[in-house]
């Protein structure tokens, strides 16, 4: 399994709330990691971190697991450490210059922008609150307030093994506690998605699994833990079929024979 490192460079002002923004950005990032695509990161060095930026850290990072915690190492402004660490795992040809290594962009920028993208102003034409109601729009979002202390379930029977559950969705100024369980046919329950605080406030939370049947599962906006804000959520959750179950016509030419055909659905759909 090859290990990719990523640079990335941000830049923040210094006051508390953007550093609280920047650590509640690095936190997702590696969150979404770890939920899509678990032992891909290895490590994530911030480095060039003013003091507010650890302070935040310290903060939030009761919120996080102890595993993701490890996977983070914050570095002040002294280059003298960092560029060792890493040049540790990073070879140097593969390293800007900028950051001790040896790499340059063909004019010979020491910071590689070509590579490693700095961070820009983001248009106002490209803010979420400028798209949202396009977007909405365009898809058959559901709108709802959860009032504070509240949460709202969704329920879906699923009798057809292989049946998707899939969700898109976004709340506006907050986030909001998110997880996706199933009851069995004996009645136990059990956790598929373990509840716990997603940044749809920053980003759109997508996701599909695979269901097992007959049982049903249920869908968990939950924001109990919020004593003060009631928050407003646009969400979007569909029972996909199994692909067997789907009425498609094909044409002869596009028909294969069974055993081709039951090598493709495993896998589309498992």
């Amino acid at each position: 399994m090859e290990t990719g490192y990523v640079v990335s460079r941000y830049t923040f002002n210094s006051i508390i709330a953007n550093n609280f923004l920047a650590v509640e950005l690095v936190i997702t990032l590696l969150q979404n990691y770890e939920a899509n695509y678990p032992e891909i990161l290895k490590i994530c060095y911030i480095i060039n971190a003013p003091k507010l930026f650890a302070l935040a850290y310290a903060v939030v990072k009761k919120f996080i697991n102890e595993y993701t915690q490890s996977k983070i190492k914050i570095y002040k402004q002294e280059s003298t450490k960092w560029r060792t660490l890493l040049l540790e795992h990073v070879s140097p040809d593969n390293l800007p210059k900028h950051y001790g290594g040896t790499m340059v962009d063909p004019d010979g920028d020491p910071k590689c922008p070509s590579k490693v993208r700095p961070g820009k102003t983001v248009p106002k034409e490209l803010y979420k609150k400028n798209l949202t109601d396009e977007v909405l729009v365009n898809r058959d979002y559901v709108t709802t307030t959860i009032k504070k202390g509240k949460q709202l379930t969704l329920d879906f029977f699923i009798s057809d093994p292989g049946s998707l559950l899939q969700w898109d969705f976004r709340t506006e100024d907050h986030d909001i506690r998110f997880g996706v369980t199933y009851t069995d046919e004996n009645g136990n329950v059990h956790n598929v998605i373990t509840p716990s605080r997603t940044s749809a406030n920053l980003v759109d939370v997508t996701g599909t699994i695979t269901c097992k049947a007959p049982a049903t599962y249920t869908v968990i906006f939950d924001n109990s833990y919020s004593r003060f804000r009631s928050k407003t959520l646009h969400y979007y959750v569909v029972v996909v079929e199994h692909l067997n179950k789907l009425d498609i016509e094909s044409s002869p030419e596009a028909r294969t024979n069974e055993s081709e055909a039951n090598v493709v659905d495993r896998v589309v759909v498992h």
